[in-house]
């Protein structure tokens, strides 16, 4: 059975909403919602603020668009800084890490859909 919501917008404040110090989780599309194929989240980031430590998705890769500010992110071994407009992708099993860089940021993170082939039980790292 799809746990598929009978929505056809989303509210410009999302549904379901948390704030963790300097870093704000807005969820849009939920995974179950999307049938496990993908999620978008909105992460409005304090000055500075670490969005996530290192860590390496297993099962997915993770594309994050950069709405406002700049985003700061190690990707592998790669350092980089992202303005509005940018796409910044971190493939799995890449590690990575992202954070604000001094202004306000926000970013929206999508989890690419998953082919079959690389689903498994175990749960992704984060």
């Amino acid at each position: 059975m799809s746990a598929q919501l009978d929505r056809v917008t989303i509210p410009a404040d999302g549904s379901e909403s948390v704030e963790l110090g300097g870093l704000g989780i807005v969820w849009k599309i939920e995974g179950a919602e999307a049938d496990g194929r993908f999620s978008v989240v909105h992460h409005p980031l304090a000055p500075r603020a670490l969005a996530a430590p290192l860590h390496r998705h297993t099962q997915e890769d993770e594309y994050s668009y950069v709405l406002e500010g700049t985003l700061g992110a190690l990707l592998g071994e790669e350092v980089i800084t992202a303005g509005p407009g940018t796409w910044v992708r971190s493939s799995r099993p890449q590690a990575s890490r992202t954070s604000s860089v001094s202004s306000p940021t926000s970013m929206q993170p999508k989890a690419a859909p998953i082919s079959p082939a690389s689903q498994t039980s175990a749960p992704a790292t984060r």
